[in-house]
């Protein structure tokens, strides 16, 4: 079976002469088999004109078929140099590839004892500092909420003091009795570190315990100042306590509710 480029070779090579006399010659003898024949009328020449203006008409399709060849095999060279390069561009950026997976290969896989962290195991390291700083941002936040919320509840009930204890002077300590317990509900799933409470929940447990003894303090600091001069802790006789100023005994009073109505809220 002939190939391609031998087909090729074959419509492009020139016509054999001895095959187009063979023809010419079989022709003759087919149409004039005797010289009579021939002598008879114009036949001949009808026949010659009408090889010539076929051998016109076949050297015109020759040449317009010669021509668009040539255009098709200068195209197909045009495109086949193209595509060539392109294999070659192609070629050497997959062997660059090749040579990038390689090495970025051995940077991603587990290091040897000895040698050089690859950088999965940075990434890795730098991904866990990452986490650990965010946790303790969040931590951070935490407290500083918290111990915001402690001064603002120990301020307001400083601020209102002469008032009766209400949920208005109790705003800020109910907002931080809120805070800890959303907060310590939130860290439930890690609430507990080999058995024992994690340091930010004792933290906030602590500070709401330390943050209501501020607010009994600020509420006793008056009632202690009276009750010195009542001699208390000893029994306080009524005319000890009559002989005490109106202003005091206001205090006292309202101090002493104060404290009952901050253990009934």
């Amino acid at each position: 079976m002939s190939t391609i480029t031998e087909q090729l070779q074959a419509l492009l090579s020139p016509p054999l002469a001895s095959t187009s006399q063979e023809r010419a010659l079989g022709f003759l003898d087919t149409t004039y088999p005797t010289f009579d024949v021939l002598n008879d009328g114009d036949a001949l020449d009808k026949a010659v004109e009408a090889a010539e203006s076929l051998s016109q008409e076949l050297n015109q399709k020759l040449e317009a078929s010669s021509t668009a060849t040539e255009r098709k095999i200068t195209s197909t060279m045009v495109s086949a140099l193209t595509y060539l390069q392109s294999a070659k561009e192609l070629s050497l950026t997959r062997h660059s590839l090749v040579d990038q997976l390689s090495t970025l290969n051995e940077e991603l896989l587990p290091s040897v004892p000895g040698q050089q962290r690859t950088l999965l195991e940075e990434l890795e390291d730098l991904h866990v500092r990452l986490n650990e700083l965010q946790n303790a941002r969040s931590y951070v936040a935490v407290i500083e909420k918290a111990l915001e919320l402690s001064e603002q509840a120990v301020a307001e009930i400083q601020s209102s003091k002469e008032k009766p204890v209400s949920e208005t002077s109790l705003s800020k300590y109910m907002e931080l009795q809120n805070y800890v317990s959303a907060t310590i509900d939130a860290l439930k799933p890690a609430e507990s570190v080999n058995g024992e409470p994690t340091k930010l929940v004792a933290f906030l447990h602590d500070l709401r315990t330390r943050t209501w003894k501020d607010i009994v303090g600020v509420l006793s600091e008056s009632l202690l100042a009276i009750a010195e001069q009542l001699r208390w802790p000893s029994p306080i006789s009524p005319d000890l306590y009559d002989s005490l100023e109106a202003a005091d005994k206001s205090t006292f009073e309202s101090t002493f509710v104060n404290l009952l109505l901050l253990q009934a809220a």
